[in-house]
């Protein structure tokens, strides 16, 4: 019984890993996913943002709305995977 259950634990775990085995993490790739969470949130004005994507660190520069908006960018910028942080740089505009 005790295999049986670390067995389905060690599988749970590694279905949990799969998705972000074969995931690209160069710049470019990274940079595509930050762009399309940007774009997936209706709020977000980016029309006047630059995302520079170095060695798994996302620099935010240009203007944002509200500081909200500027906050909103860099959670999800950081949380897209092969993240490790983010330069945020934006200037608040409203």
């Amino acid at each position: 019984m005790t295999r049986v259950l670390l067995a389905f634990c060690a599988f749970l775990a590694l279905s949990g890993c799969r998705q972000y085995w074969n995931e690209d993490l160069s710049d470019p790739a990274i940079k595509a996913r930050v762009i399309h969470a940007f774009k997936a949130d209706s709020a977000l004005d980016i029309s006047h943002v630059d995302i520079d994507v170095h060695a798994g660190t996302v620099t935010l520069s240009g203007i944002a709305k509200s500081d909200e908006a500027r906050e909103r960018m860099r959670r999800l910028a950081r949380h897209q995977h092969g993240v490790d942080q983010v330069d945020n740089n934006l200037i608040v505009v409203p």
